[in-house]
C-alpha cells in the first residue's frame, strides 16, 4: 500500500511491501503562513486557501502517478489533521476508493514510526472489511432475508444446494453426525 504523509505544504510518499517502507518522492511548496487573529486579513487567508490547495493537488497528482507506477491497493493518509480533509477532496475517485485509513503524524517522523502507524491502520481496516459481510449476514438472517446463522440451519441449507456464500469463523470445530440414510449432516445429536 502507499502512505501519503501531508500537510499544508508539504509531503513525503511512501510505498509499504511486505512488512518493509521505502519514502519514494518528497513534495514542498510555498503557501502563505496564515496569520494570527490580530492580523487576520481576508486577502491573505484567500491567498494561503488557494496555494494550499494547489499544493495538496500537486501531491495528489504525484500518488496517482505513484500509482500508476507501483500498483498499490490501498491508500493510507497521514500528517496533520487539518490539512487530510482537504487533501482528500483532492484526490480523483480512483484513488479516493482505496482510501483505508488515515493517521496524525508529524512530517518529520521516522520511517519505522510511519510504517508502525500505516500498519496499524491498515489492520484496523482489513479487520472492519472482514466483519462487514458477517454482520450483513446475521442482519438479514435476523430479519429472514435469505440467510441463517447456526450450524444446523447452515448444515440443512447446503443440504438443499442453496448456499450462495458460506461464511465461517476461523478455527471452528463441531460435533455432529450425518444420517446414513439421507445424508443430512447436524450440529448437534437430537
Amino acid at each position: 500500500y502507499c502512505v501519503a504523509l501531508v500537510d499544508d505544504r508539504s509531503a513525503r510518499l511512501f510505498v509499504v511491501c511486505m512488512g518493509e517502507v521505502e519514502e519514494q518522492q518528497k513534495v514542498r511548496n510555498w503557501v502563505p503562513q496564515r496569520h494570527s487573529q490580530n492580523e487576520h486579513s481576508p486577502r491573505i487567508e484567500q491567498q494561503h486557501a488557494a496555494k494550499r490547495q494547489q499544493h495538496l493537488k500537486e501531491v495528489a497528482e504525484a500518488v496517482d502517478y505513484l500509482h500508476q507506477e507501483a500498483r498499490f491497493r490501498r491508500l493510507i493518509i497521514g500528517g496533520a489533521v487539518d490539512a487530510l480533509a482537504h487533501f482528500e477532496r483532492e484526490l480523483p475517485p480512483h484513488l479516493a476508493r482505496l482510501v483505508g485509513g488515515r493517521f496524525s503524524a508529524p512530517m518529520y517522523a521516522g520511517d519505522q514510526e510511519i510504517l508502525r502507524e500505516a500498519m496499524m491502520v491498515a489492520a484496523s481496516y482489513e479487520q472492519d472489511k472482514e466483519s462487514q459481510p458477517v454482520a450483513e449476514l446475521v442482519t438479514r438472517a435476523a430479519k429472514g432475508q435469505m440467510a441463517v446463522v447456526g450450524a444446523d440451519e447452515t448444515l440443512l441449507a447446503l443440504k438443499r444446494r442453496e448456499v450462495f456464500e458460506l461464511v465461517v469463523v476461523g478455527g471452528l470445530k463441531l460435533k455432529g453426525y450425518q444420517c446414513s440414510a439421507c445424508g443430512l449432516m447436524a450440529g448437534t445429536h437430537a
